[in-house]
């Protein structure tokens, strides 16, 4: 471990009471760059965790694609007021992760973070991890959003609309974030793979396509949906210790992609703190209202991560402590009055992207 933060482990302690409160960043968007993008978090779930280092140039141009920027020689440690920490090995693209069997977060204990870059140091407030609620069932429903086609014709764009139930804590201010991930299950046309010879399409079967004495083995694939977050965020302000009934969580793309056959949906319901929830409020507020996502804030922005010897050198991001429970349903788009037409791929199904021809251990049947 770098000697310096061996001297961070000893002394930390006694900058919390310093350091361990929420500070409101202004960026001149004119003016500043360079300041370092942190983007990491640590929940009850178990490891590897990640943080993401990276440094603009034209701040908020630089957001939009961090890896463009990634920062590869710094130094990050998780810590917890429990004594525990490790340091986070660097992967690639400004990416650090913590090994699988490493630090792993509770709820009730406190973390956080710092940072090492260019003999700088920046630590994250202190945060404590909340209790996160089960969700209980979930339902759907179809709506359209209009959008226009590159001829500028407006067109009714189908999605599926997720709804959680969960039982809000009556002892707690709580604050939630949802993210989610899947499994599709595509079917492909290898048995109608055509080639062109002499200007003429003729069909040539693909040999994994099978034949009447063996199956087809590249037909059916189920394609690994990554997590995405849609910053879809409630607080129990006005509902604290109810039954949430029917929040809309967020919603999924009504297309082949998603919905060929059958979509495995896994949700994360994280319980954050309410300075990660001010973060991610602000930039939706502007996602908003503005054009673009990083573009001339209406408000400052508030950051939870600081340079502990330079209160102008400014950091943009978020080090979020959350509990997270998770809820897993299998979505058949024959329960939507919904025609998805096949993309007659003629191709073998390991063509897309994160596919597999063998069912997943973790598919609902």
């Amino acid at each position: 471990m770098n000697p310096t933060n061996r001297i961070i482990l000893f002394s930390i302690f006694s900058l919390i009471a310093i350091y361990s409160c929420v500070s409101v960043i202004e960026f001149d968007l004119e003016e500043e760059g360079g300041q370092l993008i942190i983007i990491g978090e640590i929940t009850n779930n178990p490891g590897p965790y990640q943080v993401q280092v990276n440094r603009s140039i034209s701040f908020f141009d630089a957001t939009s694609n961090l890896s463009a920027t990634a920062v590869n020689d710094a130094t990050v440690v998780i810590y917890s007021l429990s004594g525990q920490f490790e340091e986070l090995q660097f992967v690639s693209n400004g990416t650090y992760e913590t090994t699988p069997n490493g630090i792993r977060g509770k709820v009730g204990e406190s973390y956080f973070l710092t940072i090492e870059v260019d003999g700088e140091i920046f630590m994250s407030s202190v945060e404590t991890m909340p209790p996160v609620p089960e969700i209980d069932s979930i339902s759907y429903g179809l709506s359209y959003v209009q959008q226009n086609n590159s001829e500028g014709v407006i067109l009714d764009i189908p999605r599926i609309d997720v709804f959680v139930n969960f039982q809000d804590d009556k002892d707690a201010e709580n604050f939630y974030l949802w993210k989610w991930s899947g499994i599709a299950e595509r079917r492909t046309f290898p048995e109608l793979h055509t080639v062109r010879f002499n200007h003429i399409d003729s069909i040539v079967p693909l040999p994994c396509s099978g034949d009447d004495d063996s199956p087809c083995t590249c037909c059916t694939c189920w394609v690994q949906k990554p997590e995405r977050n849609p910053i879809s965020l409630f607080n129990d302000r006005y509902t604290n210790g109810n039954y949430i009934s029917s929040f809309h969580a967020f919603s999924i793309p009504a297309t082949t992609e998603y919905f060929d056959k059958q979509f495995q949906l896994s949700i994360s319901q994280y319980s954050i703190t309410k300075g990660v929830y001010d973060f991610w409020n602000q930039i939706t507020e502007q996602e908003e209202t503005q054009s673009s996502l990083f573009a001339v804030p209406l408000a400052p922005i508030t950051t939870n991560i600081r340079n502990i010897n330079d209160e102008e050198d400014l950091v943009f991001g978020v080090f979020s402590v959350a509990g997270v429970s998770h809820f897993e349903n299998m979505i058949d788009k024959n329960e939507f009055d919904l025609i998805i037409h096949s993309d007659s791929i003629r191709e073998s199904c390991l063509i897309l992207s994160n596919s597999v021809n063998v069912k997943p251990r973790e598919w609902l049947d």
